[in-house]
């Protein structure tokens, strides 16, 4: 798992748009939805509900989404001490 991802998921999460976190990260529509894709092969689970104008966190996305928005805020904490 690569903490990109992680970020990538919470912004999806948030904004519900799979456009929207796109432009937040910077990738193509296409880069975010690999990236959910391969997360949920990895937890072997559904974490995001597909449709044509939004997406939302399914009850398995929603707890993940609180340990990976924790995480992800952690690792650019370290990335920030380490720069300092």
């Amino acid at each position: 798992m690569q903490i990109e991802s992680l970020k990538v998921f919470c912004d999806l999460a948030e904004t519900e748009s799979f456009t929207k976190a796109a432009q937040i990260n910077g990738v193509t529509q296409s880069a975010v939805s690999q990236q959910i894709s391969s997360l949920e092969r990895q937890f072997k689970s559904l974490l995001i509900e597909r449709s044509k104008r939004s997406s939302a966190s399914r009850a398995k996305g929603r707890r993940f989404t609180i340990t990976a928005s924790k995480s992800s805020r952690l690792m650019s904490r370290c990335t920030a001490n380490c720069r300092n």
